[in-house]
């Protein structure tokens, strides 16, 4: 029977400990045994851990190893995760630290092999599950019942502040059957938070607030060989179709003694894709037992990215940025496309400045007046000529001046608009929908 190939790799594996026992019993190693191993940390529902074990015999397994409830203390050497943590985050330590499952499955399988697969969850939020009964906490904070859930859990604790509302309690009656888990899930529901277990740490937050204070990687594309987060293949997609973010991003990183101490909750950034800079909030890890191969992670934005919130603002002269960008881009294409005589010429006034100062001559494309005033108490004359300048191609570069503005003029004139060259609410409708009729 050839076991898992590389759960060790030097003093310190990927896996560095999956061993069994009950509170008070000694902890009985058994990674020697295991045949295939899948670590599933989620943001969205309990984090949990299964793998299957070469039992010949059904040894282990007829000396009660793998009970139903029974305690299974899972652990991975973190390496040296390199992340950027603001100063005055609130950011819990990333130190060595056995996670405890409870089996909640078992199965056994007799063939040409003897093999027992174990399903086991967090400890901490199984043993939330089970507190149930009628129970009044008084008039506590949302933030305070989960804090004082965490401590009984064994849990460490990361919370956002929230008010004291009025009681909390646990039901129990004819109708209902609420676990402290329940509760907890229904006030996180109330306050549009996050809750969820990771890394020994029960998480009562919300996004925005955990993606400020937690660790934040980096991901570069192309990756570079020296990278403690290497991609191998990467996803990012925003839409506006989505009810809970507007952009997500799936990856596969190579498995190392970096990415496998990522956890949900946890920032990612990637440099290297315009229109994605915004962080993205891990929210799923999930990875084999064996050295090689990818850890993969999903996540998604904890705000929409600047270009999907353009149509709700106004931009003229002096704004910046990429929503200006598809602005410029929008009146490129309107000028190469447009029926009229093959396209649109764009035209901006342009004004010079002839300088004469004693017998020599220059002319200058700008000059304050204070300086026209300088030039003429010396002697000088100053001559101000204007012309028109004709454009057909706006400059990408996410600045609105004075060739942007004149061609939104002629965009907005185009559509029967007022011709203000500000881009308004009625003005992003004829950019995002090119073939409609001209207002009235």
């Amino acid at each position: 029977m050839t076991l898992v190939d590389g759960l060790f790799t030097g003093e310190h594996g990927l896996i560095d400990l999956l061993r069994v026992g009950e509170i008070g019993d000694s902890l009985i190693p058994i990674i020697e045994s295991v045949t295939e191993f899948d670590y599933d940390l989620t943001a969205k529902m309990v984090s949990q851990i299964s793998f299957s074990v070469y039992d010949p015999g059904f040894n282990m397994l007829n000396n009660n190893f793998f009970l139903i409830g029974r305690r299974v203390e899972f652990g991975v050497y973190p390496g040296d995760l390199d992340t950027e943590v603001p100063v005055d985050s609130d950011l819990l330590d990333l130190k060595y630290s056995p996670t405890s499952f409870e089996i909640v499955a078992i199965e056994a399988s007799y063939s040409q092999h003897d093999i027992v697969k174990v399903t086991a969850r967090s400890a901490g939020m199984q043993a939330l599950k089970k507190e149930k009964g009628q129970q009044s906490f008084g008039k506590i904070s949302p933030t305070a019942f989960a804090e004082q859930a965490a401590e009984r859990a064994n849990l460490r604790f990361f919370g956002e502040f929230t008010n004291v509302e009025g009681n909390i309690v646990r039901e129990q009656n004819d109708d209902k059957d609420e676990s402290t888990y329940d509760v907890l899930a229904r006030l996180a529901k109330e306050a549009e938070f996050m809750f969820f277990e990771a890394n020994n740490v029960l998480f009562f937050a919300s996004e925005k607030y955990i993606i400020e204070k937690q660790p934040r990687i980096t991901l570069n594309l192309p990756s570079n060989d020296n990278d403690s987060f290497y991609v191998s293949n990467l996803t990012v997609r925003k839409s506006t179709d989505s009810k809970d973010s507007s952009a997500t991003i799936q990856v596969n990183l190579l498995k190392n003694t970096s990415s496998v101490t990522l956890f949900p909750g946890v920032g990612v950034e990637v440099k290297g894709l315009n229109g994605f800079t915004l962080p993205f909030m891990i929210d799923k890890v999930n990875y084999d037992a064996s050295a090689s191969g990818f850890v993969s992670i999903s996540g998604t934005a904890v705000e929409d990215t600047e270009d999907m919130m353009c149509e709700l603002e106004t931009f003229q002269r002096g704004s910046r940025g990429d929503c200006v960008k598809r602005i410029q881009q929008a009146m490129n294409t309107f000028a190469s496309e447009a029926s009229t005589g093959g396209g649109v010429t764009y035209t901006v006034p342009s004004v010079s400045y002839v300088v004469n100062t004693g017998g020599t001559t220059t002319i200058r494309s700008n000059l304050t007046q204070t300086e026209i005033d300088a030039v003429r108490e010396l002697g000088g004359t100053v001559q101000v000529t204007s012309s028109n300048v004709a454009f057909r191609t706006l400059a990408v570069d996410g600045i609105f001046g004075p060739r942007t503005e004149a061609a939104v003029k002629v965009f907005q004139d185009n559509y029967g608009l007022a011709q203000s060259g500000v881009v308004d609410a009625e003005t992003w409708f004829y950019i995002k929908t090119p073939g409609a009729s001209k207002a009235e």
